[in-house]
């Protein structure tokens, strides 16, 4: 018998050395929901799989953005070569509200030269983060032939532009496109609110 706890108590107090000897024995904590979203958010990675990982941190995210730590991760996307990758990094960072350097806020600008749907997202990610720097990159697309892209523009003005700019929207009242009209219309009255 009391060999038996000799045996016991050796095995034991072999598993403890060797446990302590060889950490990748021991079991590593697993990884939050979050994590390994923002472990996806590498350019390495395919598109499917970033914008996967974004989809997926902003479900989780849509009742309080105020608690991720994926928007480190996010702005360094904004260069991402792939379209459809910096297109949605800007938008989410809209969405969470991010703080943004001014090189930042250009990142976002420059998609307004692309195609319209990438303008369209940068649009709404400016409007989101109240990037009043980006007024001089978005006027120019109130000239858009793009009614989309017009619209988008004038709903942005009203939000990061002040009253200067009704000037630049007021031609928009007698465009041929009715929607065009209402989005000008409502800009200027909001910007008109504004001191």
């Amino acid at each position: 018998m009391k060999n038996i706890f000799k045996l016991f108590f050796a095995g034991l107090l072999g598993s403890v050395v060797l446990g302590m000897a060889s950490p990748a024995l021991v079991a590593s904590p697993t990884l939050s929901a979050e994590d390994e979203s923002i472990q996806d958010l590498v350019p390495t990675k395919s598109e499917g799989t970033i914008t996967s990982a974004m989809s997926q941190l902003e479900r989780m995210y849509h009742q309080d953005f105020s608690n991720t730590n994926a928007i480190p991760a996010l702005k360094k996307l904004l260069t991402d070569e792939r379209s459809l990758v910096r297109r949605k990094a800007a938008r989410l960072l809209g969405v969470f509200h991010a703080q943004l350097t001014d090189d930042e806020i250009k990142e976002i600008c420059m998609q307004l030269r692309s195609t319209w749907s990438e303008e369209c997202s940068a649009l709404k990610a400016l409007r989101d983060l109240d990037a009043k720097q980006a007024v001089p990159d978005v006027l120019p697309l109130l000239r858009d032939s793009n009614s989309d892209v017009v619209r988008d523009a004038c709903r942005t003005l009203a939000v990061i532009a002040n009253k200067s700019v009704i000037p630049s929207i007021e031609p928009l009242l007698h465009s041929p496109n009715a929607r065009v009209v209402e989005d000008a219309r409502k800009a200027i009255d909001q910007l008109k609110l504004k001191s």
